[in-house]
């Protein structure tokens, strides 16, 4: 099992680069959370279609979420419902 702030460090170097950064809230979905991310140029502008990065609990693996860039339903509501955390202190 990582910590939060262990995972925090997973995302950030998977997300940060040149361009990009890990944005200062994440998303508890239970058994993962899930990091999303801008581009530094247009913080502000939204990323359709591109994925999140969801970091698991248990083992620390990663994978893109949603999977295909366009959630499904179940994974629609799952982020709808998830508790949102502040993760300035990590990053």
């Amino acid at each position: 099992m990582i910590t939060l702030s262990e995972a925090c460090k997973i995302a950030k170097k998977e997300l940060e680069s040149e361009t990009t950064f890990i944005k200062p809230e994440c998303r508890d979905l239970s058994d993962s959370w899930c990091f999303d991310w801008g581009w530094k140029k247009t913080p502000q502008e939204n990323k359709v279609g591109l994925p999140e990065l969801r970091v698991y609990k248990a083992t620390g693996n990663i994978e893109d979420f949603p999977k295909s860039g366009i959630p499904t339903e179940e994974e629609f509501q799952l982020m709808e419902n998830a508790l949102k955390i502040n993760i300035s202190e990590y990053i």
